[in-house]
C-alpha cells in the first residue's frame, strides 16, 4: 500500500473518531439537559403522615413507630404499604417538567380547582403540599402545583406573576385515584396485624 494511501487511511480513522466522540459528547449534554429532577425534594423514608383530598372525599395516613403504615381517616385500619410506596415512590422519584404557568391562569391545567391536594407531613413535622390538576394530551401524566403558605390553592393572584407548575408522569392518576379498599389490608392480613402477639402455651408438667 502507497504512503499515501496510508496517511488518507490514518487521517480517516482520525476524523470518524473525533465524529464519534463529539456526537457523543452532544449525546450527554443533551441528556443532562433534559434530565429534571423528581417533584418532591426528600426521600421517601422522610414522610411520616400521608393525607389526600379527592371529589369531597379525605383519607389519611400514619407511619407508626415501627414503620409501618396505618390509615387513620375515614377508618382506623391497617394500611396496604404497597399502595403507599408507590405513591411516594412517584413524588420522591419520578421526573417532573417544570413549566412556567401564569397565576392567574391556571384553569388550562386544571389546577384552578384541582382534582386533588396532597399533604406530606416530614420527618422534621415540615408540611408540603401538591395540587394535582388534569392529566396532559397523552393522558399520561398530570399537572401538579407544589403549595406554599404564600399561594394556597383557593388564593386568586391577579397579574402576569407565574408559579410553578410540573408535568409529573409515572402513573399518579393511579396514585391518588385507587379506590377506597385498595389502601387498606386485606382483612385476613389486617385481622393478624391487629391481634397482640401470642405466647407459648405454658408446658404442662412432667411433658
Amino acid at each position: 500500500m502507497q504512503r499515501s494511501t496510508w496517511i488518507l487511511l490514518v487521517v480517516a480513522i482520525a476524523l470518524g473518531g473525533g465524529v464519534l466522540l463529539y456526537e457523543n459528547q452532544r449525546g450527554q449534554e443533551a441528556g443532562e439537559a433534559t434530565r429534571t429532577d423528581a417533584i418532591a425534594p426528600f426521600e421517601e423514608s422522610a414522610v411520616q403522615q400521608l393525607r389526600i383530598e379527592r371529589s369531597g372525599e379525605t383519607i389519611a395516613f400514619e407511619k407508626d413507630e415501627a414503620g409501618d403504615w396505618r390509615m387513620t381517616e375515614p377508618q382506623q385500619q391497617p394500611a396496604e404499604p404497597a399502595a403507599i410506596a408507590y405513591l411516594l415512590n412517584i413524588l420522591t422519584n419520578e421526573p417532573a417538567q417544570p413549566i412556567s404557568a401564569a397565576a392567574a391562569d391556571l384553569e388550562p391545567f386544571g389546577l384552578a380547582e384541582p382534582a386533588a391536594t396532597l399533604a406530606l407531613t416530614l420527618t422534621d413535622e415540615s408540611t408540603y403540599s401538591l395540587a394535582v390538576g388534569d392529566t396532559d394530551f397523552s393522558g399520561n401524566s398530570r399537572y401538579v402545583r407544589p403549595l406554599t403558605a404564600e399561594a394556597p390553592a383557593d388564593t386568586e393572584t391577579v397579574g402576569a406573576e407565574t408559579v410553578e407548575v410540573y408535568l409529573v408522569s409515572g402513573g399518579l392518576s393511579n396514585g391518588i385515584e385507587r379506590p377506597l379498599e385498595e389502601w387498606l389490608v386485606a382483612d385476613d392480613a389486617a385481622e393478624a396485624l391487629d391481634q397482640p402477639a401470642s405466647t407459648p402455651d405454658t408446658q404442662i408438667e412432667g411433658e
